[in-house]
């Protein structure tokens, strides 16, 4: 080819290819299931001619040329024709198919263009190449990439079907903190740690799977130090992140383990959540260890808070000085440590966790806890709900045995709810009656012949089911704000889930909303996701995020937890806590519920409830 241009001055490279290679290159098929556009089409020299070609040429103008080629790349990205190719990357991580070639190598601004970054830099300062004494291969997973942990070791990984894990290994006599590891991963199920994907601690080595600690979009989650170090924290990033550690460490705990080995390393920050990880020094059931997460966990969130010292944190910094006593004394819970965090970013806090903690006395001190007016208690469900009734009911039969004060349960939906099945003697003219003459009636002993009264001394009023025309919205709030007067608890049972006017009419009024619902799975799918955006919708936001949920089922389902559940993350916005009742063939009979003949499992739940709802009074 330097020959013909030497002896044609005029010929330039592109039209001595177009004529040398046009003789020697012949159009490939597409590959097995794709077709390609008109204007992508694939060649390659015949047998093995452009071997002969390539060993023709020096080695130097084989480099130059693809540095051309991956140059001019560079000046046409973005602007000219896309078509399909291979581009070796110097840091890449994958082999292409050993049929084909790469057309060009991909520098530095050609990788820019695309979006794709040095693997040094994607990895962050968590993942580096493999060395040449790393192995490539551990059970059936592939490795690219190693890890720094010890005393394991850590590679980055494929499984036969492509998805990234985390392979754990040790080496002959560390076995055990590899075993230790994955009995850690097991107990917190995914919780604020990596989620065990499969184990062979008997194969050679023996190994421990798991899902990456990473974003989306593959992007590693990066120690706590390193975004320490970089000191760009906003002040309600550093409180969230302090947030989340707090309840990693406390859902540790509740996992009836300890880490053993929380420092800014081990603690890994993926955008304003946090994962604990290196388990290996972890155990199960030692309190001892607890005292030792609760001081270095003081030690990370005052590193963090120190990012907002325009917030009042008063409170935090003497539970931090506790975590840090010496001698120990009685340092705080995570979970408390959470609670004001959780205060000063305006999340509601899960109370369920302080009433859990009380002992019997301290909780039936609260639920006779006085208030200065009646305080509403709206119960309602979304579809599918069943229970409200029994709920309402118990709860009232709770409050008049403790307080001893007037209680009162009202029909908000008159003549449609079954209220009236929950009292034994229920004698009482009703909710239409009233709304006749209620004008006329002076003090508590002049409503005492339309209302029904439960053994325990709580009165009730509803309707006949199936009233003919029963009391309009309007004259439910009328009767409802005339009986408030006379009552310190108004609960109101609605029966209907529809958001109609009526329901306006008892939210509008409510101090407190109990939400019963069949499951927390069928409330955070489909109609429950959709009732709650409706209620958000109607502006009783403020009501939902201090409201209570209440998992109530019709049938036995077997074991399940009951009592106070810790709250879902999808709920910490809407409710404050979260409490599962029991199956119950007594309550599942009609007919008005004796305390006496609950349950221990069972009349503890209504008390925890009654609980719950009476901590809004003491905030009043």
């Amino acid at each position: 080819m330097r020959l013909v241009q030497g002896a044609i001055p005029w010929a330039d490279i592109p039209h001595l290819a177009e004529v040398f290679l046009g003789g020697l290159l012949r159009p490939l098929p597409a590959p097995p299931g794709e077709r390609l556009p008109p204007q992508h089409q694939l060649f390659d020299f015949e047998s093995d001619i452009g071997d002969v070609l390539l060993n023709a040429v020096p080695l130097a103008d084989i480099v130059e040329t693809g540095r051309t080629v991956s140059a001019r790349l560079e000046q046409l990205a973005g602007r000219s024709p896309d078509f399909p190719a291979w581009l070796a990357h110097p840091e890449g991580k994958e082999r292409i198919p050993s049929s084909t070639r790469a057309f060009a190598a991909i520098g530095p601004r050609l990788a820019a263009r695309f979006g794709v970054g040095s693997l040094e830099r994607r990895m962050g300062s968590v993942w580096r190449p493999l060395r040449a004494d790393d192995p490539w291969r551990i059970g059936p997973y592939t490795l690219h990439a190693r890890g720094t942990a010890t005393p394991c070791d850590k590679y980055l990984g494929r499984d036969p079907g492509g998805a990234e894990v985390v392979v754990v290994t040790a080496d002959r006599g560390l076995e055990g903190f590899l075993s230790i590891e994955e009995r850690a991963l097991r107990r917190m199920a995914g919780r604020y740690a990596p989620r065990v994907v499969a184990s062979d601690l008997l194969d050679t080595p023996p190994w421990v799977a798991e899902v990456p600690p990473h974003s989306p979009d593959g992007i590693p989650a990066e120690p706590l130090a390193t975004v320490l170090a970089r000191e760009d924290l906003e002040p309600d990033a550093a409180l969230e992140l302090a947030r989340h550690l707090c309840e990693a460490v406390e859902a540790c705990h509740g996992a009836d383990l300890v880490h053993g080995n929380l420092t800014a390393q081990t603690v890994r920050c993926l955008g304003r959540t946090v994962i604990l990880t290196d388990w290996f020094w972890s155990s199960h059931g030692s309190e001892a260890g607890t005292a030792s997460d609760i001081q270095t966990l003081g030690s990370l969130i005052a590193q963090l808070i120190a990012f907002a010292p325009e917030v009042d944190l008063d409170e935090l910094r003497v539970l931090l000085e506790a975590c840090d006593a010496d001698p120990p004394g009685n340092p705080p819970t995570a979970g408390q440590l959470a609670e004001v965090l959780s205060s000063r970013l305006g999340i509601q806090g899960d109370d369920g966790r302080l009433v859990a903690a009380m002992d019997r006395l301290t909780r039936v001190e609260l639920i006779r806890t006085q208030v200065r007016s009646c305080r509403r208690i709206a119960v309602l469900g979304p579809p599918g709900s069943s229970g409200k009734s029994t709920t309402a009911a118990l709860l009232a039969t709770v409050f008049a045995t403790e307080r001893r004060g007037r209680t009162l349960v009202v029909d908000a939906d008159p003549g449609q709810g079954t209220l009236g099945f929950r009292v034994n003697q229920n004698r009482g003219r009703g909710m239409t009656a009233l709304t006749q003459s209620l004008d006329l009636i002076n003090g508590p002993r002049g409503l005492e012949p339309y209302l029904s009264r439960m053994e325990s001394g709580a009165d009730i009023l509803t309707d006949l089911v199936g009233q003919s025309t029963p009391p309009s919205p309007a004259q439910v709030k009328w009767v409802c704000d005339k009986l408030a007067r006379h009552y310190e608890i108004l609960i109101t049972d609605s029966h209907s889930t529809d958001l109609d006017e009526g329901k306006h009419t008892v939210l509008n009024q409510a101090d407190q909303l109990v939400l019963v619902v069949h499951s927390l799975s069928h409330l955070l799918s489909g109609s429950g996701v959709e009732y709650f955006n409706r209620l958000l919708g109607l502006g009783y936001k403020d009501l939902l995020a201090r409201s209570i949920i209440v998992v109530s089922t019709t049938q036995p389902l077997g074991a399940r937890e009951t009592g106070i559940l810790q709250r879902p993350p999808e709920l910490r916005q809407l409710c404050r806590a979260v409490v599962s009742i029991p199956y119950s063939s007594y309550l599942a009979s009609a007919g008005e519920a004796d305390l006496d003949r609950l349950s221990r499992e069972l009349r503890e739940c209504y008390y925890d409830l009654a609980a719950l709802v009476t901590q809004s009074f003491s905030r009043e």
